[in-house]
């Protein structure tokens, strides 16, 4: 009854305009970012080794403490994105593309997030502007197409915020939900541990005040952010001598990884930085994408006097990551620049309600000039698949393609074991296609190519344009000694050699 009465006493606080208003944004945003994904989804090696440890923890509870692997060697994600996805996984009997409508459906409620901390940290307007901005967002839509774990951080990083400035504006219970987000947040992308630890540092040196008045809270806060973070990889290690502690202390000392000298880190980390802003907020546009990042940043510092505490969270909020990926001095990956989803759009819609206050038109004018060229990339983008970060394979290798390959397969096959191996990016990396033929092959046909020599040899080729030498290479050294080549078809970006096995 209690929970009851603060539902409904919050709820009678947001305008009904407001509340059906955000549930049809966040509707148009599942739509935008789950538009063709049955056809268009990427589902790649790194896909299939993430759900064949899936399968392992539903089919044989098989329960991990660790999640995928980074570029690092011995540094690994948390598990979160394993259990959330065991979820789709299980009521859809192994479905990707269900999997991938559960996340962006996770990704979508930041709608609702977004409106709340851009409200509370400035104005209702400013909410709405958020709201709107999040729900047509290029960038944002890309990521959340994404079968990764990385796009998690998007709306845990916002709910990360709007937690710690509730606290800040006296609500003290806020800070042991944002020590329980944060060890989320890094649990779902390892790198947020540094880039939320310290942002979370600087806001406590920045408002001490405001935390020696909750000592206990405080520490008990600490405490739930130290167990949860530190709790599955103190275990792992435990298990595995040591291995991820180890890897940390070589990173640390220089000895893995990889190093740029301090000017080349400083110059991709800002020009990735100014580029992630531009596609979050008005994509398409290169000489935007030059200055734009900076130009928020200035304009936010002229107001810090003003909003305080709502602009200090949000200068951490852009700055702390780019400065650490500076000093770090490692290969600066463009899904590192996730952390700015959320601030580059509140930062955006703050500067848009400035510009409504001194002049509605032009205020009207921006927001509908930014909707228009985020719908524009939209439209010429997603349909056919084109600007998607991450491979340049990514655009044409395609689930659907996949399923028909191996339908076509079995189809060849005539119910005779067969063995199978591809031609993948990155090279020889074959979990993607194992898990597919466990999902769709042997559920269909009953049975799964064999790992030895068999009679008939399905080769799958993926095209890969800037190797082609080096594939043609493959081709010509290496497959042509496995077998006599029999007959061969295509679908999409994939190319399927069948080969009668030489003796």
């Amino acid at each position: 009854m209690e929970f009851a009465h603060s539902l409904s006493k919050f709820l009678t606080k947001v305008p009904l305009t407001t509340c059906v208003f955000l549930i049809l944004l966040f509707l148009v945003a599942v739509y935008l970012r789950f538009y063709l994904i049955p056809q268009n989804l990427f589902f790649g090696p790194e896909q299939g080794r993430d759900f064949l440890v899936v399968k392992n923890i539903v089919v044989n509870h098989d329960f991990t403490l660790i999640g995928s692997k980074t570029d690092i060697a011995g540094i690994f994600h948390g598990p979160i994105y394993y259990y959330l996805a065991a979820v789709p996984f299980l009521s859809s009997k192994g479905n990707p593309v269900y999997a991938s409508l559960f996340f962006i459906v996770i990704n979508s409620l930041t709608v609702f997030l977004i409106y709340y901390l851009g409200k509370e940290l400035f104005n209702r307007r400013v909410g709405i502007f958020c709201a709107i901005l999040f729900t047509i967002s290029f960038g944002a839509i890309v990521y959340a197409r994404w079968l990764s774990n990385p796009p998690l951080s998007i709306p845990l990083s916002v709910l990360y915020f709007l937690l710690i400035y509730r606290f800040l504006r006296g609500n003290s219970l806020s800070l042991v939900g944002a020590s329980i987000v944060f060890f989320l947040l890094g649990d779902s992308e390892v790198l947020n541990y540094l880039f939320y630890g310290v942002i979370t540092l600087a806001i406590i040196l920045f408002f001490n005040r405001e935390f020696r008045k909750h000592k206990i809270l405080s520490l008990i806060s600490l405490l739930i952010s130290i167990i949860g973070s530190l709790g599955n990889y103190l275990l792992f290690d435990l298990r595995h001598d040591f291995l991820i502690s180890r890897s940390a202390l070589k990173l640390i000392a220089g000895g893995s990884g990889y190093y740029t000298p301090y000017s080349e880190s400083m110059v991709s980390s800002f020009v990735g930085f100014n580029s992630a802003f531009s596609s979050f907020v008005i994509p398409f546009l290169p000489i935007a994408s030059s200055f734009i990042g900076i130009f928020g940043v200035v304009f936010l510092a002229r107001y810090i006097k003003k909003y305080k505490q709502s602009i200090t969270l949000l200068l951490l909020w852009l700055l702390v990551p780019v400065v650490l990926l500076m000093l770090l001095r490692h290969h600066v990956l463009e899904h590192f620049f996730v952390y700015l989803v959320g601030s580059s759009i509140i930062t955006a819609a703050f500067i848009m309600d400035n510009i409504w206050k001194k002049t509605k038109i032009f205020g009207i004018i921006t927001l509908f000039l930014i909707i228009g060229i985020n719908v524009y990339a939209w439209h010429v983008s997603i349909p056919k698949n084109k600007n998607i970060f991450f491979q340049s394979t990514q655009l044409e290798f395609k689930f659907i393609d996949q399923l028909i390959v191996i339908d076509k397969i079995y189809e060849k096959a005539e119910r005779k074991p067969f063995s199978f191996q591809a031609y993948t990016i990155p090279y020889w990396s074959q979990e993607g296609w194992e898990y597919l033929f466990w999902y769709h092959g042997e559920k269909k046909y009953g049975y799964l190519p064999v790992p030895e020599k068999a009679e008939k040899l399905f080769v799958a080729i993926q095209d890969d344009p800037s190797s082609k030498a080096f594939q043609e290479n493959w081709l010509r050294e290496t497959v042509s000694k496995w077998g006599t080549e029999q007959s061969k078809f295509r679908y999409g970006a994939l190319t399927v050699k069948e080969l009668a096995v030489s003796e």
